[in-house]
């Protein structure tokens, strides 16, 4: 018994139907009549031979076919189906019926929330509405998104967007009031009519970024409005002369790190500030020692910015010694001095001073050289320095005939040119200065059994004491040295070692105004007492009758000196 013969009607419900249909290659008719209206699925299933379903213009030959169709109560839906199978066979085949429950109906409108909206939406070709209501005023985002293949156009205040790349076919921004109900057409094609279409709408809440500047430049983010979690990206542009110095959030709770952000769910104001560039570090100038010291100061202008992290070397004849610029004497006219002290033998050589600092990118050194010797020769010839060219001429004369006599450090020293008091001169002004300074000593005699001093000066003015001990002489008897002087004013500092049966005491620090000053150093442990100046020493050597012409030349100098720095000073000369 067979379902029905070819052309024969029959009538589909709903739910499956299971039919035994006969002769393939012959047509059958399908019938349904709906109840009520809606929209109903047709599908086939269990089919072993394949099958055609001709309706309207669309022919389903899919083995199993399917379509979808909007149909009103009692109105009949008839479809034509074929069967593809060996003939005169008898095949068995299922139609399903179903009735679709809709999103919504073409022209109906549709709420969406914030986030994804899952719509089934029906009737290809046909528009529909979509609605979006905000709750806070803002710039929200609309965008489809996993449409299985749609080309879904949009229509929204006269403009549409359109795509067809099958994925994310729309999107557009608008900014909406609180309670503002934005309202667009959404249509949806395919080369099939009348099926159901599923289609995600996403609508994102977007928060805006305004950047500022204070002026002295530009500023800018790489877009105007962002989603909530998004990286925001400011780029600065400073004008000429001047630099990006900081962003300064104004309102929103970020934090920018490398001219970046993730944007919050709120808006956001940013100001770029920017800052002048400061001037380099300079040299501000040079000028000879002239307190009783030998040596140069360097004077440089260095911004605040710089002063923490830059430092000043000096280098004579190799020999290199830094002063970090907080070290240095900061003027009062703003300007850092940095001082570099010479020995006698070192007034002619070069002095090289590299000053060292970094500008946040590079490091960066200026430099500048001079010698002694060439300010020496500006402040004699200079009417405008007369007051203290008497000073500078026994400085000269000093480094000349200390050259003369102490030439035996090792080093090439560059030769003074001139002397300006010959040999006989400078003996005959020294007599007077020295003669009044004399050694006096008081020996324990329970550790101290003699005693002897010497003065250096190749290196820098100090005053060596040395006292012989007794092999009894505890090993720290060095602690128990006291050094007094008579000047309260005169800074020195001392160093005392005992190296077997000797110690040594020896006070450095002294400057040409110091070396009348007559120290007192007392052996707590001993007793002793020894009585001392620059200037004792001084008188030794030129009382001295073994002590060679260039040396006894040198101490007349050392006198020649201490005499004209302290007249230059207006300080009194004499023990």
């Amino acid at each position: 018994e067979l379902s029905a013969e070819p052309g024969e009607a029959v009538e589909l419900s709903l739910g499956p139907n299971d039919l035994e249909l006969y002769w393939t290659g012959d047509p059958y008719t399908l019938t349904f009549a709906p109840a009520e209206n809606g929209v109903y699925r047709f599908e086939s299933s269990g089919n072993e031979c394949g099958s055609v379903a001709h309706l309207d213009v669309v022919y389903n030959d899919e083995g199993n076919f399917a379509f979808t169709r909007a149909l009103t109560a009692g109105e009949h839906c008839s479809f034509q189906l074929e069967l593809l199978g060996e003939q005169n066979m008898l095949y068995t085949l299922s139609v399903t019926v179903t009735k679709l429950e809709l999103s919504a109906e073409p022209g109906e409108a549709v709420e969406l929330s914030l986030g994804p909206n899952e719509l089934e939406l029906y009737w290809t070709g046909e528009p529909y509405t979509l609605t979006f209501t905000p709750a806070e005023d803002g710039v929200y985002r609309f965008e489809s998104a996993d449409s299985d293949g749609l080309d879904p156009t949009v229509y929204v205040e006269s403009y549409y967007y359109e795509g067809g790349d099958g994925s994310c076919n729309f999107a557009f921004t608008r900014w909406l009031s609180a309670n503002e109900s934005l309202a667009f057409e959404l249509t949806l094609e395919q080369a099939d009519v009348n099926e159901i279409c599923a289609l995600t709408v996403i609508v994102t809440r977007e928060y805006s970024v305004t950047v500022t500047s204070g002026g002295n430049g530009t500023a800018e983010a790489d877009a105007e409005t962002y989603d909530v979690g998004g990286t925001v990206t400011l780029t600065a542009t400073p004008d000429e002369g001047y630099r990006f110095k900081e962003w300064q959030v104004l309102s929103g709770d970020v934090t920018v790190e490398n001219n970046q952000f993730e944007m919050p769910p709120q808006d956001v104001e940013i100001e770029a500030v920017f800052e002048p560039i400061p001037p380099e570090p300079a040299f501000g100038g040079q000028q000879l020692v002239l307190n009783g010291q030998l040596g140069m100061y360097f004077y440089m202008e260095i911004p605040d910015e710089y002063v923490a992290d830059s430092s000043m070397e000096f280098t004579i004849n190799g020999v290199t010694t830094t002063v970090r610029t907080a070290e240095a004497d900061h003027q009062d006219d703003g300007r850092y001095c940095f001082l570099c002290t010479v020995n006698a033998l070192q007034m002619a050589d070069t002095i090289t001073a590299a000053f060292r600092y970094t500008d946040g990118e590079e490091e960066k050194t200026l430099t500048a050289s001079t010698t002694v010797e060439q300010y020496l020769d500006v402040i004699i010839s200079d009417p405008e320095y007369a007051d203290a060219a008497d000073a500078a001429k026994a400085i000269n004369d000093y480094g000349y005939y200390a050259q003369r006599a102490l030439h035996n450090d090792g080093i090439n020293h560059a030769a003074m040119s001139t002397a300006y008091k010959n040999e006989t001169k400078l003996i005959e002004d020294a007599s007077w200065i020295y003669a009044g300074y004399w050694v006096f000593a008081h020996l324990g005699g329970r550790y101290v059994t003699g005693a002897s001093y010497s003065l250096s000066a190749t290196s820098e003015t100090a005053l060596n004491l040395y006292f012989k001990l007794t092999d009894e002489a505890p090993d720290d008897i060095a602690d128990s040295v006291v050094i007094d002087k008579d000047d309260p004013e005169t800074d020195f500092s001392y160093t005392a070692e005992k190296s077997g049966n000797r110690l040594k005491v020896q006070i450095t620090g002294i400057n040409a105004v110091e070396l009348g000053t007559m120290f007192t150093v007392i052996l707590t442990q001993d007793g002793t007492t020894l009585e001392a100046s620059p200037l004792s020493y001084v008188r030794n050597i030129l009382d001295n009758g073994d002590v060679s012409e260039d040396m006894k030349y040198t101490a007349a100098a050392l006198c020649i000196l201490y005499r004209e720095m302290c007249a230059y000073l207006g300080i009194s000369v004499g023990h």
